[in-house]
């Protein structure tokens, strides 16, 4: 689904040209967003998955492999952001987000081995700052690919249990996130001030740090440092930008 996203977002592209929109940005055709400009963007995403039997007697099978599988996930995130054009194309950007993965597993069989009664709950705010340059395509005031590239932290937890008789046991993380990253894109404007965008993580390098809990007591440290170069399409982002 999120490449055919993409397809339709570069077929839009391409046809963008053809569009019928008075952008009066100035009297250089190269200039699509003038400097002085100001945007705010908003972007999101929702998704829910549940799986269970149509009465107690019967159970969802998933690929044949995961049996008898009772439970769902929930994640859902939303991104506002703020840029200043300081020239010509390009634009200085600062970019707030929260973002939450629920899971919640009644039951499963996986190989004649039983998972049940396990839930994941992971709440995340990111802070992020950094610069965009665009680049119109065939000179068009219309649609464009841009760069952005930016510096973020991410600051969650994660709690991980089981119900029982005495409450919710098992274990907490303090997570703590920062990477540096470049995400192309596409921008095309429908109105005069109003764009939609298309972008997605190309290259991508960071440290994640964990602090795992048992109790009150801290019990262990985790770390993962990282860098990928390749296209996320499991982070495309879908915006919607205001330009005043």
């Amino acid at each position: 689904m999120n490449r055919m996203i993409l397809a339709a977002a570069l077929m839009l592209a391409f046809a963008g040209p053809s569009l019928a929109i008075d952008r009066k940005t100035g009297s250089l055709r190269s200039v699509y967003i003038e400097k002085g400009t100001f945007a705010a963007s908003l972007s999101g995403g929702y998704n829910q998955l549940g799986a269970s039997g149509l009465d107690d007697a019967t159970q969802y099978s998933l690929f044949g492999l995961i049996e008898n599988v009772k439970g769902d996930l929930t994640v859902y995130d939303v991104h506002a952001g703020l840029s200043w054009f300081f020239a010509d194309n390009f634009s200085a950007v600062f970019r707030v987000g929260y973002s939450s993965l629920d899971v919640n597993l009644d039951s499963s069989s996986i190989l004649n081995t039983e998972i049940n009664n396990k839930h994941i709950t992971r709440p995340r705010l990111t802070v992020a700052a950094g610069s965009r340059a665009y680049l119109p395509l065939f000179d068009s005031k219309v649609v464009a690919m841009f760069c952005e590239g930016r510096l973020t932290g991410s600051f969650g937890s994660s709690k991980s249990y089981a119900d029982s008789e005495r409450g919710k046991e098992g274990t907490y993380n303090d997570i703590n996130q920062f990477a540096l990253g470049f995400y192309p894109g596409v921008s095309m404007f429908l109105t005069n001030s109003l764009a939609v965008e298309v972008s997605l993580p190309m290259l991508e390098g960071g440290y994640l740090q964990q602090k795992q809990f048992d109790g009150q007591e801290p019990t262990a440290k985790a770390f993962h440092g990282y860098v990928n170069f390749k296209p996320n399409f499991l982070k495309m982002n879908l915006g919607v930008v205001l330009h005043f």
